[in-house]
């Protein structure tokens, strides 16, 4: 057996790991469907940004708000690519990699769509 194959079967059993993943994972298609079912393509301006002093600040084009979901995507996937890096080496490490990714899930999910759909 390879190492390879070893780290990856160990990966599988580590709860720690794949817990946070998978979780980071689930947020973040729920927040692609959410954004999918409450904005719709249109000519109009939808809020973009949700200011507490002055109400909405920002408008923009329909697409753009499918940029939060975008960008925390693109950071779950640079960080559970150094933390399967750094796995082998030093697991907190990968640890936090991997529930910062988790964090910044639900803080999209939150700050992102909850508030510009209640909106």
């Amino acid at each position: 057996m390879n190492l390879r194959s070893k780290i990856f079967r160990e990966l599988l059993k580590d709860v720690i790991f794949f817990g946070p993943f998978v979780f980071a994972v689930c947020v973040n298609i729920l927040l692609w469907i959410l954004l999918f079912f409450f904005f719709q393509p249109s000519s109009e301006f939808v809020p973009l940004h949700y200011n507490i002093y002055f109400s909405i600040d920002k408008f923009g084009a329909w697409y753009k708000i499918f940029y939060i979901p975008a960008n925390a995507l693109a950071i779950l996937f640079i960080n559970t690519i150094l933390a399967l890096v750094f796995y082998s080496r030093e697991k907190v490490i990968s640890y936090f990699f991997l529930f910062s990714s988790l964090f910044i899930q639900l803080i999209a999910f939150f700050s992102g769509s909850l508030i510009l759909i209640n909106i």
